[in-house]
């Protein structure tokens, strides 16, 4: 019986920080890059962003988030937080991610996006520069929670 009990304050924490995060205060300063490849995810993924008042652009491989960040330091709007998938074409979310520290070393936040839950996917991903785990499906609730848990380090000027 502890087990149900300690999933049942988990999901009242989780919902209760949802509830203290709706507005979320600092989504409407956020500029959020999505690589993603499964079409499904990006809309998914664009309703709960757009939920949370988040501006964001989306990107379908690594390759791509890479000149993504790329363009926003020549054009110094960066972006600060990227969700990346871990599997995707052209350039995967490892190596993709493994690039953009090259660019921005601590200047992004890097938030893996996998269906993968296997207990050594959260050693890869922290390994390739990521900063944290999201496993999918994402629900909105977690969205909120993971830019409620980053806000400190997105809210202060690096």
């Amino acid at each position: 019986s502890s087990s149900s009990s300690s999933s049942l304050k988990r999901k009242h924490s989780v919902s209760e920080a949802f509830e203290h995060t709706m507005p979320c205060s600092i989504c409407s300063s956020l500029r959020v890059l999505v690589a993603e490849d499964n079409l499904f995810n990006r809309k998914i993924l664009a309703a709960q962003l757009t939920k949370l008042g988040v501006q964001f652009d989306m990107v379908v491989n690594g390759l791509d988030a890479v000149k993504a960040v790329e363009a926003s330091i020549t054009t110094q709007s960066p972006y600060s937080l990227i969700l990346m998938d871990v599997q995707m074409p052209v350039m995967d979310g490892y190596t993709a991610s493994s690039h953009i520290r090259a660019l921005l070393p601590n200047r992004v936040i890097i938030i893996a996006i996998t269906a993968n839950a296997l207990p050594g996917d959260m050693d890869n991903c922290l390994l390739s520069g990521m900063d944290d785990y999201l496993p999918k499906p994402i629900r909105l609730p977690e969205l909120a929670v993971l830019f409620h848990k980053w806000s400190n380090k997105l809210s202060s000027p690096t």
